[in-house]
């Protein structure tokens, strides 16, 4: 091998999600896997679905993942979306093969055999080409004509191919008005020997590649090198349904050969999905997808407190912007939470998971977006938004599904060392039971100094005159502000 090689701790040093066990896991049971006697009669790949929603690490994960298997192993790195608008994918696998064993290549044999392959990927390339032909000349052409013409340009014979090409130059100038005409002196005769020959030919070119595959993983093994070959395939639920479905054609056809593992990062309803939406929606699409995949890995849902810690960074989202009075561990302590910590805690209070910040980091940056004068409050916003993510009505409270000792004590000071504890869940629920006050009632309440409270001072700063109608941006009017930010829509978030 050429230059410095990685360790695995300078490869996960920027690991938040403790990833790198998974990654270790998942290395040792490919290895096993390939290391086992095969027991079926046609020995072939392997392929491995690393399934996982937007958002929860799947390319930092695989990059990663390869990075690591790259110790040992040849290791391939497809990025598919950015190879989607090329469409074609047996070019994109040959060409980041052929990268992936440039450090191998030194080696004769390994040379010899990977030049082979590379040619007779080339052959098999040229002969599916054909076949996209029908589709070019029906951008042009009538659709009897196309027929006509994708029945004589399969074949592989030069003079047939000529003979089209002379017909085809004839229908662009305008000398004849049809290909059918164009094509008519080729006898079905000669056109069934032609796509015979090209169904042998094609065959036999498949064959001879996937030999070259097995040659080259043989070769690797006499070197000292540690097959199996990996080829991780990363963004493929992003891709066009109809390029995701040729792209795992090609590895099942035409790279499926023993001491080659095919790793997938997709998220699976995703792609299940949108390969329905590709094919009509009686078409089974995880049926599907299931022919090409050997077995599936679900990634771990990433530690609460970290991730939300990054969505905030990623958000900006600070204490600048948002506010809450103080807390405490009930009857025990001071409690100083950080941002991340605190949404976290709601968030295991409400039942909501991993999956769930997202949606919830994103309501909280918009409203943050809005204009307003004065921070969020989240003792109130968060309940309300939370609420929003599990599809309760406008203004309404969620139910909490676990305990916690975290409470609030917002009317602590040193004159007044017994202030209430409220309970996360009471908290917001009083504030609301507040807020039906009549403007005079409230006013009344603030008077009175034996009563006046932190919640009492709050909306009296928040209200806005005497009109029911409160700007969205204060406490009263949070129901309307997730009413607007549920209008700005992420896609993304939405799978």
């Amino acid at each position: 091998m050429i230059g410095e090689i990685p360790t695995p701790d300078s490869i996960w040093s920027d690991d938040l999600f403790g990833r790198r066990e998974e990654a270790e896991n998942l290395i040792a049971y490919i290895e096993s896997v390939v290391a086992r006697p095969s027991i079926r009669e046609d020995k072939r790949a392997y392929t491995i679905a690393v399934d996982a929603r937007y958002g929860e690490g799947k390319t930092f994960f695989l990059r990663r993942l390869a990075e690591h298997m790259q110790i040992d192993h040849p290791v391939a790195f497809v990025d598919a979306w950015a190879d989607d608008l090329a469409d074609e994918p047996l070019t994109a696998l040959a060409a980041t093969l052929k990268l992936a064993l440039e450090p191998y290549v030194s080696e004769p044999e390994v040379q010899s055999r990977l030049k082979t392959f590379m040619a007779k990927s080339g052959r098999v390339a040229r002969i599916a080409g054909w076949g996209l032909m029908k589709r070019g000349f029906s951008l042009a052409l009538t659709a009897g004509a196309v027929d006509a013409a994708g029945e004589v340009i399969a074949g592989t014979d030069e003079d047939v191919k000529d003979a089209v090409n002379d017909g085809l130059r004839e229908v662009v100038t305008g000398q004849v008005d049809d290909v059918e005409r164009a094509v008519r002196g080729v006898t079905s005769h000669k056109l069934m020997e032609e796509r015979v020959a090209t169904f042998e030919a094609g065959k036999a070119a498949i064959q001879e590649m996937k030999d070259s595959l097995e040659a080259i993983v043989a070769s690797l093994a006499n070197q000292g090198a540690h097959p199996p070959i990996i080829i991780v395939i990363d963004e493929l639920d992003r891709c066009r349904p109809t390029y995701a479905v040729k792209l795992l054609e090609e590895i099942k056809h035409l790279f499926d050969v023993p001491g080659l593992v095919f790793i997938l990062a997709l998220h699976s309803d995703q792609l299940a999905h949108s390969v329905n939406g590709a094919y009509g929606s009686g078409f089974d699409g995880r049926a599907y997808l299931r022919r090409f995949i050997d077995r599936e890995y679900r990634l771990a849902a990433p530690p609460l407190d970290k991730l939300i810690d990054r969505l905030c960074a990623a958000a900006d989202l600070h204490t600048g912007k948002l506010e809450w009075p103080n807390m405490a561990i009930a009857q025990t302590r001071d409690l100083s939470p950080t941002l991340p910590q605190f949404i976290a805690e709601y968030m295991r209070v409400y039942g909501l998971g991993a999956r769930d910040a997202f949606q919830l980091i994103d309501l909280i940056q918009t409203a943050s977006a809005m204009p307003r004068h004065s921070e969020l409050y989240l003792p109130y916003l968060l309940p309300l938004a939370i609420g929003t993510i599990k599809g309760l009505p406008d203004g309404r409270l969620p139910d909490p599904v676990t305990e916690t000792r975290w409470v609030y004590v917002p009317d602590w000071s040193p004159r007044n060392r017994d202030g209430r504890e409220y309970g996360l869940d009471e908290f917001a629920r009083v504030i609301q039971e507040t807020m039906r006050l009549t403007p005079v009632e409230l006013n009344e309440r603030y008077r009175n100094d034996e009563t006046r409270s932190h919640i009492v001072n709050l909306l009296m700063n928040e209200r806005s005159g005497r009109s029911e109608q409160q700007p969205i941006t204060s406490v009263y009017g949070y129901p309307r502000l997730l009413q607007t930010i549920r209008r700005f829509s992420n896609p993304r978030l939405d799978q």
